[in-house]
């Protein structure tokens, strides 16, 4: 008998076998998503304001601060429309139109670069706590002493600050701002501090304009023209001209002027400061190996309330440290001339050398000799640098 005819199964002839297609696409997805998710997170937290956002909510969760207004970016910087402040005795401290922007954060690390486009403060009212249970705890704090007094030892092993190529502020505009004590016996009134074109690099210091305003000190910074001093080039470029008010300190008794010329001598600046209406003058020309300190017909009380300006009633005296010899290390002052009056008394200082260790600046000045002939006798006074306040 003839076999029923088998049924087989179709069969296309352009058909192929079947691939597992999924394990690339599969692949693909597990490693680009992790990227993609990485680079839109670093987009979110360096170039928009949610981190920011996100920390003052976190702070706002303290009833007494309240941030408002905050943006810009971690890459760029930020703004804060205002900061309040209320500490526990009531008073509310306050920030408002603060900004702080710096430049491309990639090329600073990048070329060791650190560039600062815009320091702002629109107005400030901050209150400090100067009570004596701040004082108390402030005291407590602990700290490293030797027989010399206290010492802070900084380490810079750690920091990039010292290998910058450039170091740069291009524009400060900060205004209005008071600082006052909570017990009333302290207040700072700033008007404005202005300042452009910050820049230090390779050794060079430059700054185009700079002037502060307040109760305390004024400050404007103005060009300079070279001078000669003791045969001296010195090529000065910027000079600040200042006025230190009685309102700084209770010492003070009249507003006092003074100027500072600043210029630099193969990579390193130089100095002159003069003030007290001309009876006091300080040099230091670094390079050139000249430091001076010169007074001439200083009357202490003329500008110092009785209780600061001490027993001396004028002094004439000129400190210089000798030029910089082969070998490197500090150098001994010496007190070239000088004479003080006591009273009615004219006593003048012999040549000598005020410090015969200057490896420990530390350690007070050597004391100095003055003799006064008076009445057919001598009278020697001897003049101790003092440990205690004023000086």
């Amino acid at each position: 008998m003839d076999q029923p005819p088998q049924l087989r199964e179709p069969f296309a002839a352009n058909q192929t076998p079947r691939k597992n297609n999924c394990l690339f696409g599969c692949l693909g997805i597990f490693i680009g998503a992790p990227i993609l998710l990485a680079i839109i997170g670093y987009y979110v937290v360096m170039h928009t304001a949610a981190p920011l956002r996100l920390l003052a909510n976190t702070l706002n969760h303290d009833k007494s601060v309240k941030i408002e207004g905050i943006g810009g970016s971690i890459s760029k910087g930020f703004t804060i429309e205002s900061i309040r402040y209320t500490n526990p005795a009531g008073n509310v401290s306050v920030l408002e139109g603060l900004a702080l922007q710096w430049g491309d954060l990639m090329r600073m690390n990048r070329n060791q670069e650190l560039v600062i486009e815009k320091i702002g403060l629109r107005r400030a009212h901050i209150f400090v706590d100067t009570s004596d249970k701040s004082a108390t705890s402030k005291s407590t704090t602990t700290t490293t002493s030797t027989s010399s007094g206290t010492t802070t030892t900084y380490s810079s092993s750690g920091s990039s600050m010292g290998k910058l190529n450039l170091f740069e502020i291009k524009n400060v505009d900060v205004r209005e701002v008071v600082v006052e004590s909570t017990t009333g016996d302290f207040k700072f009134e700033l008007a404005q501090i202005l300042m452009k074109g910050f820049r230090i690099k390779d050794n060079q210091f430059d700054l185009a304009a700079f002037s502060v305003g307040s109760n305390f000190l004024d400050l404007n910074l103005e060009d300079a023209q070279p001078e000669t001093i003791d045969g001296n080039h010195v090529p000065f470029t910027r000079r600040i001209v200042g006025v230190l008010k009685p309102e700084m300190h209770k010492s003070l008794t009249r507003k006092i002027d003074f100027t500072v010329e600043l210029g630099a001598v193969a990579g390193e600046m130089v100095a002159r400061a003069r003030g007290f209406n001309g009876a006091v003058e300080a040099v230091n020309l670094g390079p050139l190996g000249h430091e001076t300190i010169t007074f001439k017909d200083f009357t202490p009380a003329d500008f110092l309330a009785p209780d600061f300006s001490g027993p001396v009633s004028k002094l004439s005296m000129v400190i210089q440290t000798p030029e910089k010899a082969a070998e490197a290390g500090p150098r001994a002052a010496n007190l070239e001339s000088g004479s003080f009056t006591l009273g009615n008394t004219l006593f003048t200082m012999a040549p000598q050398v005020l410090n015969h260790d200057p490896s420990k600046p530390d350690e007070p000045a050597d004391p100095i000799i003055a003799t006064s002939q008076r009445d057919g006798l001598e009278i020697t006074a001897t003049l101790k640098q003092s440990q205690e306040p004023p000086f």
